[in-house]
């Protein structure tokens, strides 16, 4: 139900605060909010909560919150592995809280599957055997599921030792 008195701009509406694509979200059990903004700029969002017992409302909050949008680059993950147990860089995974739950898959220069995990690092060893991998390039293959849909992340890792 709308909020009374709320305006908008043109290209914006209750559905979409944000402009198309965008949304706020709270979540009914534990309140929490979400958003996803498509746009940069300065966003207001009101929320209203009505409180009712035996149907009838007994309460009323209103709030409005303030948000600022802006362009974040993509956290890329680190391109240089030692895996040699020195305590640095020993591992590799990706870096970010928009990827709680991923699966990675690492191949050789041959396109050979050298190892899959799931919210796992890699630490520079064959899946097959757990036998230390060569040194070399390795291809890397990263996905999950974001707000937009699954997303697949590519690139190359130099293993050394």
């Amino acid at each position: 139900m709308p909020i009374p008195g709320g305006l908008y701009n043109p290209g914006y509406s209750l559905a979409q605060p944000f402009g198309a694509g965008g949304y706020a979200n709270i979540d009914p059990i534990t309140g929490l909010t979400s958003y996803y903004i498509p746009n940069q700029g300065f966003f207001v969002v009101s929320i209203e909560i009505r409180e009712y017992r035996n149907g009838q409302p007994i309460a009323t909050i209103r709030r409005d919150l303030q948000l600022i949008a802006i362009v974040c680059p993509p956290n890329n993950p680190p391109v240089l592995s030692s895996a040699n147990g020195s305590g640095r860089n020993d591992s590799f995974y990706p870096v970010g809280h928009a990827m709680p739950d991923y699966t990675m898959s690492v191949y050789n220069r041959w396109g050979q599957l050298v190892y899959i995990g799931d919210n796992e690092p890699w630490l520079g060893l064959l899946d097959a055997d757990g036998s230390l991998a060569p040194e070399g390039v390795y291809v890397y293959l990263i996905s999950y599921d974001g707000k937009q849909g699954k997303k697949v992340y590519n690139g190359r890792i130099t293993l050394l030792r």
